[in-house]
């Protein structure tokens, strides 16, 4: 029989060292909160790993790599004027001092030139690990029921 151990190593982090990690990923999640908000490409996903080792995890249930993220998520932003997120971080949870999972909750609408599309509560994951070059996206995985997604024809001749 097989039995797991807990990691523990976060624990051996002071609550200061606890806190300032739980700041630095609030401080990069907002920053790719922004590039989204902004349709954003480069701003929204720059924190992310781009090697094979990275993984997207889309609400289509595929696993793809850095680049079929940017083109799932170029189908959306490139089209669209504009958009509007609801957005809060749910939850950090440091699981070791160079890893963490952070858990937020959105919902939006992406307005185009003759449509809208509602998006319902979407709940994404995201593994960040520490490299050379600062805390990184591992892995993202999103979770929404895409049969709730509602798109609307805009009337012009109103």
């Amino acid at each position: 029989m097989k039995t797991m151990t807990a990691n523990t190593s976060h624990l051996l982090l002071t609550s200061e060292e606890q806190e300032a990690i739980t700041c630095e990923i609030n401080g990069l999640i907002q920053s790719m909160r922004k590039g989204m908000e902004l349709l954003d490409i480069e701003m929204a996903f720059k924190d992310f790993l781009t090697t094979p080792e990275f993984n997207y995890i889309s609400i289509h249930g595929k696993v793809l790599d850095y680049a079929g993220l940017i083109h799932e998520a170029s189908e959306i932003f490139t089209p669209a004027q504009k958009v509007h997120y609801n957005f809060h971080i749910e939850n950090i949870k440091i699981l070791a001092p160079e890893a963490v999972l952070a858990t937020y909750i959105s919902s939006g609408t992406f307005y185009f030139a003759d449509s809208t599309l509602q998006f319902p509560d979407c709940a994404s994951s995201l593994v960040w690990i520490k490299t050379e070059d600062g805390w990184k996206v591992l892995q993202m995985q999103e979770s929404v029921q895409e049969a709730t997604f509602k798109q609307t024809m805009i009337r012009h001749d109103l």
